[in-house]
């Protein structure tokens, strides 16, 4: 385990912020995208009742 957290620690060192920030701006749009579909089945489940914390 001590070898798989030291290879992911390197890889994440050695990652540029070009990339990082290159990742985030194509990742932003999908979690938008999910938090608005999950808006929409937490509002539906609210108009038919349904408890919203099974």
């Amino acid at each position: 385990m001590e070898s798989l957290k030291a290879a992911v620690d390197k890889e994440w060192d050695e990652m540029s912020e070009y990339f990082m920030r290159k990742t985030c701006l194509v990742f932003c749009p999908r979690i938008e995208a999910m938090l608005v579909a999950k808006g929409a089945i937490l509002k539906n489940d609210i108009a038919n009742g349904i408890p919203i914390n099974q």
